[in-house]
This record gives C-alpha cells, sequence and structure tokens, in this order.
C-alpha cells in the first residue's frame, strides 16, 4: 500500500473517472474535481503530493489553479503537472513557468503518467524530514 495522494482536475467526466480508477487500482489515495476553483480549494485543504490539472477547464483554468498554489507557497508541498490537448509544450511552459517534464499533452501514455507520477512523489516523501 502507498501514500501517494492525487488531486485529478478534469471536466471530462469519462477522462476524470478513468485517470482515478486507475490511480485508485495502484493504490493512490484520489481526489477528484469537475473544475478549477473545487479543483483549488481542495487542493489547499488536502494538500495532495501532485495535482495533475487541465489546463482547459471552466471557471478558473489550469494555469489560475497553478497560480493559486503559487501564491499561497503550496508548490513546495504539491507537486503540479499541466493537462492540454490543444496547446503546445512549449507554450505551456511559457506561460505556467513549469518545466516541459510537468506537462502532458493529450492523448498520452497512462502507464508512463503513473510513472513518472509515482517517482515524485516517492522523491518527494524521501526529501521530507521525519518529526
Amino acid at each position: 500500500m502507498t501514500n501517494q495522494s492525487i488531486l485529478i482536475i478534469e471536466d471530462d467526466p469519462a477522462l476524470r473517472t478513468e485517470l482515478g480508477a486507475i490511480f485508485e487500482i495502484e493504490g493512490w489515495h484520489v481526489l477528484v474535481a469537475e473544475d478549477g476553483a473545487i479543483g483549488l480549494q481542495m487542493a489547499i485543504r488536502e494538500q495532495p503530493c501532485v495535482v495533475l490539472s487541465d489546463i482547459n477547464l471552466p471557471g478558473l483554468d489550469g494555469f489560475g489553479v497553478l497560480g493559486g498554489l503559487r501564491g499561497r507557497g503550496l508548490l513546495q508541498t504539491i507537486e503540479v503537472f499541466l493537462m492540454s490537448g490543444g496547446s503546445d509544450a512549449a507554450t505551456i511552459e511559457r506561460k505556467s513557468g513549469l518545466s516541459r517534464d510537468r506537462i502532458i499533452l493529450k492523448p498520452f501514455d497512462v502507464v508512463a503518467l503513473l510513472g513518472s507520477l509515482s517517482q515524485v512523489c516517492e522523491n518527494r516523501s524521501m526529501q521530507t524530514p521525519a518529526l
């Protein structure tokens, strides 16, 4: 069993459900939100290891979620990955300030994504000092 947690912010119900199920099968604690405003509040409250957010969301978009977390200093404890089906990685990298490995272009390989996010959480847990 793992203590990895992920918040998936995705307005497409089918993709949100599919991703959630895949991560749950792999032992992750999964949180889901259908828009950016709800997702930002959940991220602030729950502080998951990873936020995987679509960019094009109703209301507050993925850049807004990223900015909200950045403004609260939460990027020290939460890893953010942005997903997009309509933009190129260079444009997203420039707008978000995220490194290219934090930008997921749709369609994507779910197995590779799972491996990348697992590695990020493992690295994060190794850096967290024990109390």
